[in-house]
């Protein structure tokens, strides 16, 4: 077992290095394990363990070959034991069932929520009995048992068994992590053996933003904190003692360089410490920066440990930070493959704003098109489809400039609703595997799409009915852009309602006209719409407004009477304003009153900067000439209203006035007559009545975006090359 394990450390058995290090040509010599392994005590006796190189024909040294001569002694008793080691040359079974044990614990773990307590897939955490050294078995809740000599079958043949097991490790307060632990699982097939290790860090905190592209500079800056960490090892593994203040650890003693107990890896290749050290993508542009943290570890008698230290790294993206931190023993190094890394994470941003194009991730087109062929799955997981490529996202090759250094495959994975018990159409679970014929990166999100509760999505919509007659017309612009009248007018003046939507006379809807479920749209004369009529899948549910408070003292100015609001919050019973007076506003402010009304030539006037949100609980009437927003921003007056139309409380926008700004009223009426021109949009729970010649342009600025977020990010990082090998014995 000593060999076997020395050996597979050893990258080369033909030097005088490592294992081989007192090789002789055609010849037995001991094994190097840090010493010569000879007579080595144990409680029953001693061993003593020489290695053999293996010749061809020509005797030549076959590189991969090697035999093992094992003495162990017990007083007079003594038994020796040989083998042939052949290194990456078993078959695939063992290969196969050691890769399938570590896909099963990557599932298992994903599904557990805590990777330090007793439950899940580490229920055995604190059972002494089950552990090999520091390791324990996985526990496999689907089928409630260990995960140990677990059959693995190919076109339904047995083709090996695998074991997995876990290894917790440390955070930074010397807890046991629940966002990080280490997987080893062991594949057997008749007298073969391979192992595969890896380390799955999960991300514990939410990734999100407006799309994709704010998503992207956030997994960028995760990346470079990955690369970081990998960039890491190759220093450590070259310094043969962590405790003694040279090679990676030259900053130790350097106090000016310490951030607490931290202090910047030096790398002796580079010259410097690793501090804000550049990341590039695969076409030499820099992404991001990452640093390089150590933290030395003493033992229980306070000595520090040469063998053991704590590693945090941290990469910058803009202003997107991530960091990583890992207790690391010289034992455990784990390498990556920096090409495959840099893929991997370079593909996972492409999938991501592949998805974002998929408006349903529930159903079986678009991206999960594969959801339903149940040939395709592996356990819960199906392939992604690439409706650009027009194939599915399986062994898509990997080239660095134009050599081809590995593939990738995206799988998918539906997420229940946990209140419906339904697929959910707005979450997903992805597995991005990339891999060479040595290395492999997996990286798992879960990635969920949050529609904004954003009720301004309609030029008008009225819950119990829209009713527009004459000539009304509909249609869109955007205000991000500038003013209406500098823009060409747009399709997107849609109108709605939970109930019917009557378009007469020669009224023109540049958008749809969706009615609510059940219902219909009724066009009479020349009326036309130019979008779609179909009705709502479900009826829209207009958000209640809260209750509020509103003042005792009126508001009342007339004739030429002009009040200015600067800034904050302020409180009314009545607001009225008649004659030509003026309600000036210059800054942020914020309005509450029981009712508001505006006739004759009185205004509201908005200044650039100024904006103002109005609670109005009865009637708004703004009959006079109107609201004067020089903004030009329909979010810069917001109308909130608890009018209700079954006491004759209604919002009322008359005669030849302009209004630029959005009205929500869940309960009342609205009623806009005249040659009104507006701009924003009108939402109440009650009817909506458009007459005479009144436009409405819907500012798309409005909509909004709906906002993604990766709830977890688990990466199984520094994923070792599968170690295999068969043995046969040659006494």
């Amino acid at each position: 077992n000593r060999a076997v394990k020395a050996l597979k450390a050893d990258a080369d058995w033909t030097d005088n290095e490592g294992a081989t290090k007192n090789r002789v040509d055609n010849d037995w010599y001991y094994l190097f394990d840090g010493v010569d392994v000879v007579d080595v005590p144990l409680v029953v006796g001693t061993y003593t363990v020489m290695l053999r190189n293996v010749t061809d024909q020509n005797d030549e040294v076959i590189p991969n070959q090697i035999e093992i001569r094992s003495i162990g002694r017990a007083g007079p008793q003594r038994h020796e034991i040989r083998v042939r080691l052949t290194a990456g040359a078993a078959g695939t079974g063992a290969g196969q069932a050691a890769y399938r044990g570590i896909e099963e614990a990557i599932d298992s773990l994903l599904d557990d929520s805590d990777w330090s307590d007793n439950l899940g897939a580490t229920s055995n955490i604190d059972d002494q009995e089950g552990y090999q050294g520091d390791w324990y078995p996985l526990y496999d809740e689907d089928t409630g048992s260990d995960a140990v000599d677990v059959p693995v079958y190919e076109g339904g043949e047995q083709i090996g068994t695998y074991t997995a097991l876990l290894r917790n490790t440390l955070d930074e307060e010397g807890e046991v992590d629940a966002n990080e632990i280490e997987v080893k699982s062991i594949g057997k097939s008749g007298s073969e053996w391979a192992e595969e290790r890896a380390r799955l860090i999960r991300a514990d905190e939410e990734m999100s933003g407006e799309g994709a592209d704010e998503l992207e500079e956030q997994l960028e800056a995760v990346y470079s904190a990955v690369v970081g960490m990998n960039e890491a090892i190759e220093p450590l593994r070259e310094d043969s003692d962590w405790s003694d203040g040279s090679g990676a650890t030259g900053n130790s003693d350097d106090y000016d360089k310490h951030d607490g107990d931290w202090y910047p890896l030096y790398d002796e290749d580079t010259g410097g410490d690793a501090v804000d050290v550049p990341v590039y993508d695969r076409s030499g542009s820099q992404i991001g920066s990452y640093t390089v943290m150590l933290r030395n570890v003493t033992d229980d008698e306070g000595k520090v440990e040469g063998d053991v230290i704590e590693v945090k790294v941290t990469g910058q993206t803009g202003s997107y930070s991530h960091s990583m931190h890992m207790l690391l023993s010289r034992d455990d190094i784990i390498e990556m493959d920096r090409e495959i890394t840099q893929a991997a994470w370079e593909e996972l941003i492409e999938v991501v704003k592949k998805l974002e194009g998929d408006s349903d991730w529930a159903d079986s087109s678009g991206a999960t098109s594969n959801k339903d062929d149940l040939d395709k799955y592996e356990g819960d997981w199906y392939p992604m489809f690439d409706e650009d490529a027009g194939c599915d996202v399986v062994d898509i090759p990997v080239y660095d400039e134009e050599e081809r250094i590995g593939s990738y495959t995206v799988m998918l994975r539906n997420v229940t609703d946990e209140e419906t018990g339904e697929e959910d159409s707005n979450a997903i679970d992805v597995k991005l595997i990339c891999g060479s014929d040595s290395h492999k990166q997996i990286i798992l999100v879960r990635l969920v799409r949050e529609v904004e509760a954003n009720p301004f999505r309609w030029a008008l919509f009225g819950g119990e009915g829209v009713k527009l007659t004459g000539s009304v017309e509909t249609g869109s612009y955007d205000s991000t852009l500038g003013p209406y009248w500098g823009q060409t007018p747009g399709e997107n003046g849609h109108v709605g309602s939970n109930g019917d939507i009557r378009v007469t006379g020669s009224a023109e809807i540049h958008g749809d006209a969706r009615p609510g479920p059940g219902h219909i749209v009724r066009i009479t004369g020349s009326a036309t719409v130019t979008g779609s009529t179909d009705p709502l899948p479900e009826p829209v549910i207009l958000p209640p407004l809260d209750d509020f408070e509103v003042g005792t003292q009126d508001l009342r100015k007339t004739g030429s009477a002009k009040v200015t609001f600067i800034e904050g919050t302020y409180y009314y019973d009545e607001i009225r304003f008649t004659g030509s007076s003026l309600m000036m506003i210059e800054g942020n402010v914020t309005i509450y009153c029981r009712s508001f009304t505006q006739t004759g030539t009185a205004r509201i006037a908005i200044r650039p900067g100024g904006r103002l949100v109005m609670y109005c609980k009865d009637d708004f009437k703004l009959t006079g000439s109107g609201l004067i927003n020089e903004t030009g921003v329909p979010m810069n007056f917001q109308l909130y209203s608890t009018a209700r139309s079954d006491e004759n409380e209604e919002i009322k926008l008359t005669g030849g006035s302009e209004f630029c700004g959005v009205v929500y009223a869940p309960y009342g009426d609205a009623d806009v007559t005249g040659s009104h021109r507006f701009y924003g949009s009108i939402v109440v729970g009650g009817e909506v009545h458009g007459t005479g010649s009144t436009e409405y342009y819907y500012d798309e600025a409005l909509a909004g975006e709906d906002s993604l977020k990766i709830k977890t990010l688990t990466i199984v990082v520094f994923e070792k090359e599968v170690q295999e090998a068969g043995w046969q014995e040659v006494m």
